[in-house]
């Protein structure tokens, strides 16, 4: 009865004395009576099988359980009602991360489920309320101070918390997401691609120093670049700088970052210890990262080229392009670095084939024909010159 006047009447009030709101002040108080008073029925646990039942066990079930989801009941909305908008999510956070934290030291499933129950609402907030916020905290929006606070929050409970596991991996998604997600608002538009790769480059450090769920992450996040890049940079036509339009600054910017995680993984090789802890599928795709860190990029400099050049030039700059991925893979022992460079060539031989000896004038053929020959003799001759390996890895 008590808790059902303190939702139908007291969190309904508006009435105020000279120390602030009277809500807040009897209902948080009422809040904490709750909380403590759930501690000692688990204090006074009853010897007596039947009894014992009946009270809280340290796990799912009884009064205290009841104590502490009604505490948690009334301090969802007294937050919502107390706080600025722009707080919510942070207090909603920072509320979780006590439950979660007293959870875990007191050995109760149910606070744990309170706990995580509300941080997934915290997340919640950020897409319905702080990024749509149009209020500014020194000339800055406010979600630009509440987002990375929460991606903090979500990224510290899994380092406080022993299990769930599933639990410990959603959070460090919800961080990931959540400053993805600010980056998308917040940065101008043609660049949230760069960003983005930028920030997979920061993911896969973590992943390689700290945490293997970060490399998942930034495999998520140079898709999501990949993808970006071909709805939106890609229509870009825009000048930038007086040199160049933003199409080619930004989907290069990303490219170059995406390249240089093929050089860390690839090349540079990087900690070992990254995959020991993984296994089966998981330790294959780990293994084979540096294939998506190549081909997303190659194939968006390839689409550029496409977009970029005329098309009396496009046979040649494709062939061009085809003989620099030779060149710089052909050290390395990768069958489909240079299979795609050998594909490139021959999607040029069918283009001049069907597009550029109809559609061209004549000095657009002789360059096309001019480009790809250059081509075609620069592959011959790095073939007959690195013969041995070649035959080993085509």
């Amino acid at each position: 009865m008590g808790v059902g006047r303190l939702i139908f009447v007291n969190l309904q009030s508006n009435e105020r004395w000279e120390y602030g709101s009277l809500r807040l002040f009897t209902v948080g108080i009422c809040c904490a009576i709750l909380y403590v008073a759930s501690r000692r029925q688990v204090a006074d646990t009853p010897s007596d099988p039947v009894d014992h039942a009946l009270a809280l066990t340290g796990s799912f079930g009884g009064f205290a359980t009841l104590y502490t989801c009604a505490a948690t009941i009334l301090a969802v909305p007294l937050m919502l009602q107390e706080l600025k908008a722009a707080a919510v999510a942070v207090g909603f956070g920072l509320f979780a991360l006590v439950l979660l934290e007293a959870g875990d030291m007191l050995a109760d499933n149910a606070l744990l489920l309170q706990g995580a129950a509300v941080l997934c609402l915290s997340f919640g907030r950020i897409f319905i309320a702080d990024l749509n916020a149009t209020d500014f905290f020194r000339h800055q929006p406010e979600a630009v101070f509440t987002v990375p606070l929460l991606a903090a929050i979500y990224y510290f409970v899994p380092y406080t918390m022993k299990e769930p596991v599933a639990f410990r991996v959603a959070t460090l998604w919800f961080g990931t997401i959540s400053l993805a997600a600010l980056i998308r608002f917040e940065v101008d538009g043609p660049w949230v691609a760069v960003w983005w790769a930028a920030f997979a480059v920061v993911l896969y450090a973590l992943g390689r120093f700290v945490s293997d769920g970060f490399r998942f992450q930034a495999y998520a996040m140079t898709i999501l670049v990949a993808l970006r890049c071909l709805v939106s940079n890609f229509e870009l036509t825009r000048p930038w700088n007086g040199t160049t339009d933003l199409r080619v600054a930004t989907v290069v910017a990303a490219s170059i970052l995406l390249y240089s995680l093929f050089v860390w993984s690839k090349l540079l090789g990087g900690s070992a210890s990254a995959t020991s802890k993984l296994s089966g599928a998981w330790e294959s795709i780990v293994e084979r990262e540096f294939h998506l860190f190549f081909f997303v990029p190659t194939l968006l400099i390839t689409g550029l080229i496409g977009l970029e050049v005329r098309s009396a030039y496009l046979t040649a700059a494709w062939g061009v392009e085809a003989v620099i991925i030779f060149l710089a893979v052909l050290k390395l022992d990768e069958r489909a670095y240079r299979w795609f460079s050998l594909g490139l060539l021959s999607i040029c031989v069918i283009r001049i084939v069907l597009v550029d000896v109809w559609t061209l004038d004549a000095l657009g053929r002789i360059i096309s024909f001019i480009g790809l020959g250059a081509a075609l003799l620069v592959i011959s001759f790095l073939y007959a010159r690195h013969r041995e390996l070649l035959r080993r890895v085509l």
